[in-house]
């Protein structure tokens, strides 16, 4: 707020008026776009870091004083990292829920404006069937690298491992080739031993540990012996120590998740880990569909693969599900890539890693081939310079599908420089400081002032489709003397327009 002051007094000082005017005149100003402006999001609403790759809440920026360069929209449409210059507590506030097609969710007060394809919308007018903006892709190209095992071993013990014995990771699978991939994958680490079993049933399991009897310490007497409680001593084989240190030991199937780490990687790394972990717990095909998704337990895990995928350039839908197991139903989630532009993506980034699903991938290949054809001879081509921007810009063009109001929470707000928008919770979200609503403020001011006709008339066209609204800016401009001319054949536009002051 503090530099739109200054540059708003340089530029009154330069047209003649005094100083203390002008700071009364901003003093006003300020007052004016702080009262309902404050338009606000929720401290757990996730941004991107575009410079680290990581993911933080807003109130974590706010605690830490963070500030990042996130992902804002300019005019071209694309997607362009931009200064966070500062983050405020807003107050308690009434908020509301906007969910997506796509699995997007963000919580923000009912006056917070989103990009929606017919402009900026605030929450309060959204409906479900609104189209609103999401990035198409999330460019971050990460520096930091890891070994192919390291990659291999992580998604396999995501997708089909368990991690909550003592000393030893498993893995299940049926694929003798996953089986055999992360027992050479898992025996890269220092002491290190991957044992193979056949267990009922003929489900294959993998054992890694450090290949010894580790149940209990030389001498020490059993555990239950006597009545005595006596925990063994575990001796960790490398491939646990690794593991831990990520901060994936003893996750259970519902909270399991990608490790902060993953998210910092080169995208050639991104690639590979999601090639392995949809080798896993992945679908890709069958002989009457060929819709490619990855399924979970933990909706967690799913928003982590969304992400990634997104840095791969592939748009995905995130879809909850009831799905037996053990007798009982549990609630899961799958994530599946958009489009047949989107498939033909991923099986560019992922196919070359996914292992033990040749028959079901070739299957995808034919299918994706075969709409490429079907687009091709449709002779489907750009009419319109609208179309031409959807089609190459930054954004994908989501669904609201309810909007539920969640009582009061803390709120904050979150000030960008230049662009005045974000990307947050996977959508494109409008700069919610009030900092930015005072140089709308004295900026429509000077132009209701200046040019009181021109103004009018803009305000009338932007409220053509709400009789309601309508009626008051009508109301507005006979106020100010504006002569409101009746329709003419012969002179009349689309839209409201000037005609010598009236």
């Amino acid at each position: 707020m503090d530099r739109q002051r200054g540059i708003f007094v340089t530029g009154a000082l330069d047209r003649g008026v005094d100083e203390k005017t002008a700071q009364e005149v901003f003093d006003m100003m300020a007052k004016f776009a702080g009262y309902g402006f404050n338009k606000c999001i929720v401290g757990e609403t996730e941004v991107f870091d575009a410079d680290s790759g990581q993911r933080h809440t807003v109130k974590e920026l706010f605690d830490r004083g963070a500030r990042i360069r996130v992902h804002a929209l300019d005019d071209d449409q694309k997607l362009t990292p931009r200064q966070v210059r500062d983050v405020v507590w807003n107050g308690v506030k009434p908020v509301f829920e906007v969910k997506t097609r796509l699995g997007n969710r963000i919580v923000a007060t009912g006056n917070h404006p989103l990009k929606t394809f017919e402009g900026w919308t605030l929450v309060d007018d959204l409906k479900p069937g609104t189209r609103v903006a999401a990035p198409r892709t999330l460019k971050f190209e990460g520096t930091a690298t890891w070994s192919r095992h390291e990659l291999i071993t992580l998604a396999h013990l995501i997708s089909e491992g368990n991690t909550c014995h003592p000393s030893s990771l498993y893995f299940y699978n049926n694929s003798p080739e996953l089986v055999d991939d992360f027992a050479r994958s898992a025996e890269r680490f220092p002491r290190t031993v991957a044992r193979v079993r056949t267990r009922k049933g003929g489900r294959l399991e993998v054992c890694a540990n450090t290949g010894h009897d580790t149940r209990f310490v030389k001498g020490q007497p059993a555990w239950n012996a006597g009545g005595v409680k006596v925990k063994p001593t575990a001796v960790r084989s490398g491939i646990w120590h690794w593991a831990n240190g990520l901060g994936i030991i003893n996750q259970t199937a519902t909270e399991k998740h990608v490790p902060p780490a993953v998210f910092k990687l080169r995208t050639d790394n991104i690639a590979l880990f999601l090639g392995r972990l949809w080798s896993g717990d992945g679908h890709l095909s069958s002989p009457s569909s060929a819709s490619p998704y990855y399924a979970t337990s933990s909706h967690r895990l799913a928003r982590d693969v969304q992400h990634l995928l997104l840095r791969l350039g592939i748009v995905s839908r995130i879809t909850e599900k009831a799905f037996k197991y053990r007798g009982t139903t549990k609630t899961g989630w799958t994530v599946r890539p958009q489009g047949s532009d989107v498939l033909r993506r991923f099986l560019e980034a992922l196919g070359p890693h996914i292992v033990g699903r040749d028959e079901s991938l070739e299957r995808l290949r034919e299918h994706v081939r075969g709409s490429g054809r079907r687009m091709s001879s449709s002779g489907w081509h750009l009419e319109s310079e609208k179309l031409t921007e959807v089609a190459f810009s930054d954004v994908y063009w989501d669904e609201v599908v309810s909007i539920t109001p969640l009582g009061m929470q803390d709120t904050y707000d979150l000030e960008v420089e230049e662009d005045l928008n974000f990307v947050a919770d996977g959508l494109v979200v409008h700069n919610s400081h009030s900092a930015a609503y005072s140089v709308v403020a004295y900026q429509t001011a000077y132009l209701k002032a200046n040019y009181p006709a021109e103004f009018m008339a803009a305000a009338l066209t932007n409220e053509m489709s709400d009789t309601k609204k309508l009626s008051v800016v009508l109301d507005e401009a006979r106020h100010l003397g504006i002569e409101i001319l009746p329709p003419s054949v012969n002179k009349s536009l689309s839209q409201f327009s000037v005609e010598d002051g009236a």
